[in-house]
């Protein structure tokens, strides 16, 4: 997941952690914009062997 993170358009692939385990993925960190978090969310779904994906990002506020 974190390598299909690092190739996504709008994400910023560094602010993310990601943690798995059995097939679920957990997010946590902040992203600039909520079209970067559903690019990032809609990224780890379509990582093969990802059954569910739990978003905890928030938008970092400058």
């Amino acid at each position: 997941v974190k390598a299909a993170l690092l190739t996504a358009a709008d994400v910023k692939a560094l602010q993310i952690n990601v943690d798995s385990k059995d097939g679920i993925v957990s997010l946590n960190g902040t992203q600039e914009t909520a079209t970067a978090i559903e690019r990032a969310v809609a990224v780890a779904r379509g990582t093969a062997g990802v059954i569910s994906v739990e978003n905890k990002l928030t938008i970092k506020i400058p």
